[in-house]
């Protein structure tokens, strides 16, 4: 979702350069969220890190969480996404109401998260979402590793700073968006696809494949398949 190390196993093509980001609150940038604790801000700092990289356009693929970033980014500066990949990912939630109820679900995840960081994680991934994760336990017992190496509290206030109650809804926008994008579902995951082909139905230049056999983290339960997918976007 924001950790670089979520992408283990997965191969680019060396003819494709790329690399990923931390996260505020994930990975190597877990002290950054006090600095960066919002959303808007972070959208600006993932700018600045690609023009400090000398990148004037960027393919940019967002997984999840990430992907609802991914959106904010392209939202804010068009210019820069040439090409917008989101997996498994949400463009928001429309009702405001709806909304702030994410949001308090989200601060009692936060405090859960700091007072038991175990108990947390692994109730995090034992949500139904990730049902089918659990069919690749390796997998499952690296991701809630990666996340018990990481400071409880750095994770919790990016919970709350990067809650879908936090964002804008962005399907109004998406559904006129006139740039490159493609969206990565897994066929077990019935909630994504059927966003993402709603999606599509509204904007046919938006892309929908999905990837069969695979849940909500389509990138590390079918690499080869994503790897495909990604492939036939972005065309490399």
């Amino acid at each position: 979702m924001g950790s670089v190390s979520d992408w283990f196993g997965l191969e680019f093509p060396a003819t494709f350069p790329a690399f990923a980001i931390d996260l505020p609150g994930h990975g190597g940038a877990s002290e950054d969220i006090t600095q960066f604790a919002d959303f808007d801000l972070v959208v600006d700092e993932i700018y600045r890190t690609v023009q400090d990289a000398g990148m004037e356009k960027i393919r940019l693929i967002g997984y999840s969480m990430g992907g609802r970033i991914a959106i904010a980014v392209a939202h804010r500066y068009p210019e820069l996404v040439e090409t917008l990949v989101l997996e498994s990912a949400s463009t928001g939630i429309s009702n405001a109401a709806d909304r702030l109820a994410r949001l308090e679900l989200d601060q009692a995840r936060s405090e859960l998260l700091i007072a038991q960081p175990e108990r947390f994680i692994r109730s995090w991934f034992d949500a139904p979402i990730f049902d089918s994760l659990r069919t690749h336990p390796d997998l499952a017992d690296r991701l809630i590793a990666n996340r018990l190496r990481g400071p409880a509290d750095a994770w919790a206030r990016a919970v709350i700073a990067f809650s879908p109650g936090n964002q804008l809804d962005f399907e109004p926008w998406l559904s006129e968006y006139r740039g490159k994008t493609g969206m990565i579902t897994g066929s077990l995951d019935h909630i994504f696809t059927e966003q993402a082909a709603a999606l599509h139905r509204k904007n046919k230049r938006i892309r929908h494949i999905t990837v069969l056999k695979a849940g909500h983290n389509v990138h590390l339960e079918q690499p080869d398949m994503y790897l495909a997918a990604l492939s036939e976007l972005l065309g490399w």
